[in-house]
């Protein structure tokens, strides 16, 4: 395997670590940790202002577009004081697993939500915006 944690997303390739030392540049980054679960890229993100890190993700990172953001208090720590990267994907597990009930407004809304749900592989409210489903 890849030593160098490049993973492949929708077609592009996506160096995690790379990626993880960028965010970490903006100042209200406390920790990062990005991560290939599924079918999508997330960066669950220990910050005082997520949109404050969408805002530098978009400035200063080409496929921005692919991000989910996972807002977090804290990221969960192994003994050792590293990322304990099994309970970041139970955690992102658990946000794939969540049976919310959305509701939409027509039939048209309903379809566009099955075909977001079939490629993404996950729900997305009717409130996310296109260029940040994921």
């Amino acid at each position: 395997g890849r030593v160098d944690k490049v993973v492949k997303v929708r077609g592009f390739r996506v160096d995690t670590d790379g990626l993880e030392s960028l965010l970490m540049k903006e100042a209200v980054v406390k920790d990062v940790c990005v991560r290939k679960f599924k079918e999508s890229l997330y960066a669950v993100t220990c910050t005082t202002d997520i949109e404050r890190v969408k805002t530098f993700a978009k400035e200063n990172y080409e496929h921005s577009n692919l991000i989910v953001w996972v807002p977090v208090d804290a990221l969960p720590m192994t003994k050792s004081g590293k990322k304990d990267i099994r309970a970041i994907e139970q955690i992102l597990s658990d946000l794939e697993n969540t049976d919310e009930v959305m509701e939409y407004n027509t039939e048209e809304e309903r379809r566009v939500a099955a075909a977001y749900k079939e490629v993404l592989g996950r729900q997305v409210s009717r409130d996310t915006p296109f260029l940040e489903a994921g």
